[in-house]
C-alpha cells in the first residue's frame, strides 16, 4: 500500500473520531470522502453477464468515454446500490457514451448457491434494471483496492475512463450533493 493511501485512511479515521466528538453531521463526511477517494487507481478489465443475459465488457469493445460502476460486496449493499441507481439511471443509463452498470461482487459464494441468488436478483429488479446489473464472481480483490474499500455494508460508486483509471470514487450515501459530484467528474471525459 502506498503512503499516500495510509496517509489518506489515517486523515479518514481522524476525521470521523473528530466528528463523533464534536457532533459534526455526516453530511460533511459525504462532501469530503470523494475528494480522498482511489483516484487513478485501475479497476480490472471485467467480462461477465448481466442478468437479462447480455454479456458485458469493461472497456466494451465499441470504446466509451466513460463507465459508471456500483459496486457492491454483501447482501446489505443492495439498498445504497438501489438508492445510487434511482438517481444514476434517469440521466445516465440510456447514454451510449457511457456505460453504466451496478456489479454485485460475488466472489466466495458456493456454486450451488450461485443461482438461487441470481433467481432472486432477477425477480427482484425490473428487465431495464436487469440490464445493467452485471455480478462478477471473481476479481474481488483488485476491486477493493482500486475502490478504496473499507466497508462491505456500503455501495462503492466509481467513474472511470476508456482506460480504467478511476477518477472518482465515493462510498458515501446517495444523496443529489453527492450526485452533483459524479456529474461533474465526468464532464472531462464527455468532452
Amino acid at each position: 500500500m502506498s503512503a499516500s493511501r495510509h496517509v489518506v485512511r489515517a486523515f479518514r479515521a481522524a476525521w470521523a473520531k473528530a466528528a463523533t466528538r464534536r457532533g459534526l453531521v455526516s453530511t460533511l463526511l459525504i462532501a469530503v470522502a470523494p475528494l480522498f477517494a482511489a483516484v487513478n487507481d485501475v479497476i480490472p478489465a471485467l467480462e461477465t453477464t448481466a442478468l437479462d443475459n447480455q454479456k458485458v465488457a469493461i472497456p466494451a469493445p465499441a470504446p466509451r468515454k466513460a463507465y459508471i460502476l456500483i459496486f457492491g460486496f454483501q447482501r446489505d449493499s443492495d439498498k445504497p446500490m438501489a438508492a445510487w441507481d434511482h438517481l444514476i439511471a434517469p440521466a445516465y443509463a440510456g447514454n451510449p457514451q457511457i456505460g453504466y452498470y451496478a456489479i454485485p461482487v460475488l466472489e466466495g459464494v458456493p456454486g450451488l448457491i450461485k443461482p438461487v441468488i441470481l433467481r432472486g436478483m432477477r425477480r427482484s429488479l425490473s428487465p431495464e434494471q436487469q440490464s445493467r446489473y452485471a455480478p462478477i464472481f471473481e476479481g474481488a480483490a483488485a476491486i477493493k483496492k482500486a475502490v478504496d474499500f473499507g466497508d462491505a455494508h456500503f455501495a462503492y460508486v466509481t467513474v472511470i475512463s476508456p482506460e480504467r483509471r478511476v477518477v472518482w470514487s465515493t462510498h458515501a450515501a446517495a444523496s443529489e450533493q453527492a450526485f452533483v459530484q459524479l456529474r461533474k467528474a465526468l464532464e472531462p471525459l464527455l468532452k
